[in-house]
């Protein structure tokens, strides 16, 4: 048995797991294109390519819910951005002043609101708590 320092015996194991992965990944490469063609496909039934391609329902929601988020995130974003170009055109900033107090708390304002923003927009969807499980 091969004997040595540490890293050597993680580069072995590292170099047989990799090996065992690349041979698995070899041969279910090498019949996707046997199990997947474009008649058999085509012959499914909606709901069988659905179910194969298609999204949860719990994925959907997720999804909707985060870009109607980011929509507000990016709304926010703009007016933040449109606020301090009025502050620095009116009142230009000190060598020494990073930020004004008054927008910082109107970003953290604003940052607090966009969860109720997002069930204001999306009124009748249901954001579960981490933790709890959809239900169907």
């Amino acid at each position: 048995m091969l004997t040595g320092s540490p890293r050597f015996q993680v580069a072995v194991s590292r170099f047989i797991d990799d090996v065992s992965v690349l041979a698995i990944e070899d041969c279910l490469i090498s019949k996707l294109s046997m199990l997947f063609r474009s008649k058999n496909v085509l012959e499914m039934s909606e709901q069988d390519r659905s179910r194969l391609a298609g999204e949860t329902p719990e994925s959907s929601l997720e999804r909707k819910r985060l870009e109607a988020k980011r929509g507000i995130l990016e709304t926010g974003l703009q007016s933040l951005k449109s606020l301090h170009k009025r502050r620095n055109v009116v009142n230009p900033p000190q060598k020494d002043q990073a930020s004004s107090e008054g927008s910082e708390q109107m970003s953290r304002e604003w940052v607090m609101g966009s969860d109720r923003r997002l069930e204001e927009a999306l009124p009748d969807l249901e954001v579960p708590h981490p933790g709890s499980t959809w239900s169907e």
